[in-house]
């Protein structure tokens, strides 16, 4: 099965194998937008091949952009975890 990003349109390839059978979130790599998408029920057409199913995707989200000050506070937390982690 192929998705696409609804924002940048970067393509991504899921083996049949591990289509899931709910709604999952995907995180583009290219350009950060997060939507909501849906996958088609495991269904056959009467021929035994796959149904092609297109299902629309939610509005996508977009990253929250935080102030300089909020993210240099985020990295110092960061940093600190990773210290505590290999103390």
């Amino acid at each position: 099965m192929e998705v696409f990003c609804p924002s940048c349109s970067t393509g991504y390839r899921i083996p049949p194998e591990k289509v899931p059978s709910r709604p999952r979130m995907l995180m583009c790599k290219s350009c950060g937008t997060a939507w909501r998408q849906g996958f088609p029920a495991r269904a056959h057409s009467l021929d035994g091949q796959p149904s092609k199913v297109v299902i629309p995707f939610d509005k996508p989200a977009r990253r929250p952009q935080y102030a300089q000050g909020v993210l240099a506070i985020l990295r110092e937390e960061a940093a600190l975890e990773q210290r505590l982690r290999k103390a």
